[in-house]
């Protein structure tokens, strides 16, 4: 995001409306991968953090087991909008990088490099032409249902949320309690 900060503080003004827009879808490409990205590796975290203690205490819950399937799940889906906004904004990406070669002189070498990076950026990005068939049937047939099963589950979230800060307030008064407890037998034992 910083090269395209650095194009848009260069050529924001002078940037026909079209190219504009591309430069947005641009943007919120970075933006959405970014924090897809940032969703995964929490959630793959969360996950490994279950999964040892499962392995430590060999006892599985109902409610460890649904947190890992929403995990999971969110994994898969955080990958599937990362996918699918390369695959969405492919045009408008090339659409600026096409505007930006016009604009940009080789002999502005900071400018240069800043669009050499965002044409290797934009080629390690998804397109419809790098996927097989499969993929893209499997894309475009879940976009409209993933997109609605998020609705949704933001309503479960703050629900698992406020489920969550109730358990945690519970143990921490409990856990205050204890440490009271221990500390009062201590001040026992030494009388």
């Amino acid at each position: 995001m910083k090269l395209l900060n650095i194009i848009n503080e260069t050529f924001r003004e002078s940037m026909p409306p079209d190219v504009q827009q591309s430069f947005n879808e641009f943007y919120r490409t970075s933006r959405t991968y970014i924090e897809n990205q940032k969703k995964i590796q929490e959630c793959y975290r969360e996950g490994m953090k279950i999964d040892a203690q499962l392995f430590d205490t060999k006892i599985v819950t109902l409610e460890l087991n649904q947190k890992l399937d929403w995990y999971h799940s969110e994994i898969s889906r955080s990958a599937f909008w990362q996918n699918t906004v390369q695959v969405d904004t492919y045009e408008d990406r090339k659409k600026l990088l096409q505007y930006l070669s016009s604009q940009i002189s080789a002999f502005d070498l900071k400018l240069w490099f800043v669009l050499q990076e965002l044409r290797f950026h934009h080629n390690q990005m998804l397109n419809r032409n790098k996927m097989n068939k499969k993929d893209i049937q499997f894309m475009d047939e879940n976009y409209e249902e993933l997109k609605h099963e998020i609705l949704i589950r933001r309503g479960f979230m703050k629900k698992l949320y406020q489920k969550y800060v109730t358990l945690y307030s519970n143990y921490e008064k409990l856990n205050r309690r204890l440490l009271k407890n221990k500390s009062n037998n201590r001040k026992n034992l030494l009388l």
